[in-house]
């Protein structure tokens, strides 16, 4: 839980910093994209694929973040990649989980963008969850 409080802190100051302006100096901030929202059933195995660029240089680091919805399990390793999966979680009705993705470059510039994930109930058909 602790390292849940210490990312988010971080995701809230990067989003704080790119609220300031597109550039610090002479160096302009990364760019990214957590990735088109995706429409997935319950119980079943999701991946996001999020994208990242620095024209000065190289990205740092990356921290993806649960923002809302049902709690999943995101191992630590897979969260400081830009590639992350979990399990969607079993819900009885259509329900919104959103994550974000947040970058550093090596001058500790960072940008953030957000991705929505709806999860739809598993249905009965035949007898079988689907």
């Amino acid at each position: 839980m602790r390292l849940f409080y210490t990312y988010t802190i971080l995701a809230l100051a990067a989003v704080l910093l790119a609220g300031c302006g597109g550039t610090h100096g002479s160096s302009p901030v990364p760019t990214v994209s957590a990735g088109a929202d995706q429409t997935v059933n319950a119980n079943t195995q999701v991946t996001l694929k999020g994208q990242a660029t620095d024209s000065n240089g190289t990205i740092g680091g990356s921290i993806w973040n649960q923002v809302s919805g049902p709690s999943v399990n995101l191992s630590t390793q897979v969260r400081q990649s830009r590639s992350i999966s979990f399990t969607a979680p079993v819900v009885s009705k259509p329900t919104v989980l959103t994550f974000s993705l947040v970058v550093f470059d090596k001058d500790g510039l960072s940008a953030t963008d957000t991705v929505n994930v709806t999860v739809n109930p598993a249905v009965m058909l035949k007898g079988k969850v689907t």
